[in-house]
């Protein structure tokens, strides 16, 4: 094995106190003082944020920390909606009522997809086909998704989005789909096909239209899987550590996060984040309550987690994570 000089390139600095963590992330050095070695690490913190007017599950989530957008959802099927500035959550104009479908974007240039509605007549519920803009504002119907579908995975802008997987009922009822669609800012068109056909991913598509991420999910087995999207087709890559479905999720292809889910059988509710680097996964801090169903929206270092459903009832929960810098010890063995 070789020195630490032959692999980075440089020696360990010897100093008499440890740097602040805001300015020494991703750095060792040997502290003279204490007479051990010292590194900075990223450690995420969750901390209560805004409670949503409602408790609500299963909704459509999109935007920032600081400003973020809930639609529709559970109990029933909701077409109200919630917008959120870092603080609290005031309601906005109402979508077609729905749950459980693909949203993207920001929260005053956002997109909502698909999703389960209410069938009139029949004795199940139905998958929509309905895509909705949002301009801060005012919410406009655009182009119908090629089939009618929910439980999909989403990400990307209004201009370029992406969904994945999901399943159509009454057509095929419980048989989840290996197809993914994209959105150029008027209509949809067929993507790449996914290796593991699944609905209810834990993250469903974080990043972009050409740079996604599907983490987990359910077909019908919970499934730890992971793929990558180049904007053409789906690569299998490193698994999330739990099998797991119906989470949170936020960030890019690279730097993304999930957090909460459903990781077996009923209820089985988890509180575990994980943070993806493009390679492996890691542990992440916990949720300060174990909830699935819930919604994500933010960065993998800002993040927000939003309602949810716990083992007994739906959530106005709202979370928010925050990844900082802290010196630790490090071990020589």
């Amino acid at each position: 094995m070789g020195t630490y000089k032959e692999i980075f390139g440089k020696y360990v600095q010897v100093l008499a106190s440890d740097p602040a963590a805001a300015v020494s992330e991703g750095q060792i050095w040997y502290n003279s003082t204490t007479g051990t070695f010292k590194g900075t690490v990223g450690a995420g913190v969750w901390a209560s944020g805004g409670a949503l007017g409602a408790a609500v599950s299963q909704s459509f989530t999109f935007g920032t920390q600081t400003a973020a957008v809930s639609a529709g959802g559970s109990a029933g099927y909701k077409s109200n909606i919630e917008k959120y500035n870092g603080t609290s959550w005031t309601a906005g104009n109402t979508i077609t009522a729905r749950k459980l479908g693909g949203s993207a974007g920001t929260s005053t240039t956002g997109l909502i997809f698909t999703g389960q509605k209410a069938a009139m007549g029949a004795p199940f519920p139905t998958s929509s086909n309905a895509t909705e803009e949002y301009d801060g504002t005012n919410w406009t119907t655009t182009g119908t998704y090629p089939v009618p579908k929910h439980g999909c995975g989403s990400g990307g802008t209004q201009t370029a989005a992406l969904g994945a997987g999901g399943y159509i009922v009454p057509a095929d009822p419980g048989s989840p789909t290996n197809t993914s669609e994209e959105y150029n800012g008027s209509s949809w068109a067929a993507g790449g096909t996914l290796n593991l056909a699944r609905l209810e991913s834990a993250a469903g598509v974080v990043g972009t239209q050409t740079a996604g991420l599907l983490v987990g999910g359910r077909g019908p087995p919970f499934t730890g899987a992971v793929e990558e999207y180049n904007g053409s087709s789906w690569t299998s890559v490193t698994a999330v550590p739990q099998a797991i479905r119906s989470g949170g999720g936020a960030g890019p292809q690279i730097a993304a996060v999930v957090f909460g889910g459903q990781i077996s059988g009923t209820p089985d509710i988890q509180t575990a984040t994980f943070s993806y680097d493009g390679t492996s996964w890691s542990a992440a801090g916990n949720l300060g309550t174990a909830r699935y169903s819930l919604g994500g929206a933010g960065t993998q270092t800002v993040a927000l987690a939003i309602g949810g459903a716990t083992a007994s009832a739906r959530q106005t929960l709202t979370e928010e994570y925050n990844l900082a810098a802290t010196v630790k010890t490090l071990t020589t063995s």
